[in-house]
C-alpha cells in the first residue's frame, strides 16, 4: 500500500488539532488550531475551506453520512452541519462537563444485537 502525506501548513494554519475521515466521499476533513474548518481529497487536492470561526473547538470532529458534527469552544454544544452546502441545522446542549472527544455512530452500521 502506497503511503501518502497530509501537508497542511500554511500562515493561517500552523497545525491542525483534528482530523476524520470520509470513507464514502473520499475526503478528509481538519480543524486547525485558529479555527478554520477544510476539506480536501485524500492526495490533498480540491482544498475547500468550510468555515473560519474561532469558536470551533478544535480537537472534537466527527463525520456520518452526510453530516459533520463539531463542538463550540465556549459552550457545550455540538454542531450538526450538512457536508454539502455547510449549514449549521441543529446544536445540541451537552451537560457532561470538561469532555474532549466526540465519536459518532451509525445503529444501521453496528454489530446485530447492539
Amino acid at each position: 500500500m502506497e503511503e501518502k502525506t497530509i501537508s497542511t501548513a500554511t500562515r493561517q494554519n500552523s497545525w491542525y488539532a483534528t482530523l476524520t475521515l470520509d470513507c464514502l466521499k473520499r475526503r478528509v476533513y481538519l480543524i486547525f488550531g485558529s479555527g478554520n474548518m477544510n476539506s480536501m481529497d485524500y492526495d490533498g487536492g480540491n482544498k475547500i475551506k468550510i468555515i473560519s470561526d474561532a469558536s470551533i473547538y478544535s480537537f472534537v470532529l466527527g463525520i456520518i453520512e452526510n453530516t459533520l458534527y463539531f463542538r463550540e469552544r465556549h459552550s457545550p454544544a455540538i454542531c450538526k452541519m450538512n457536508a454539502t452546502n455547510w449549514t449549521i441545522s441543529r446544536k445540541v446542549r451537552v451537560t457532561i462537563p470538561a469532555w474532549k472527544r466526540i465519536v459518532v455512530t451509525d445503529r444501521s452500521m453496528q454489530p446485530e444485537g447492539n
